[in-house]
């Protein structure tokens, strides 16, 4: 039961936190021209692209020291 409050309690911070970095964004993006606010917006989904793919690997990674026994290759 507690897992599941705790749960609850982590996706409504990510809720709000989503909510906060999105006004933000948008109140950035309102204040520049096109071609700036554009740029700025390739750069974010750049940022997150490369941290998807760290986090991607590191799951990789992980299940891979997971499957020899918490090993780590030298």
């Amino acid at each position: 039961m507690a897992t599941e409050s705790y749960e609850a309690d982590q996706n409504t911070t990510r809720t709000e936190a989503a909510g906060e970095l999105q006004r933000l964004l948008g109140g950035i993006f309102r204040r520049l021209d096109g071609p700036t606010a554009e740029r700025l917006l390739l750069a974010v989904r750049a940022e997150l692209d490369a941290r998807d793919a760290r986090a991607y690997a590191s799951g990789w990674q992980d299940a891979m020291e997971a499957a020899a026994g918490g090993e780590r290759a030298v």
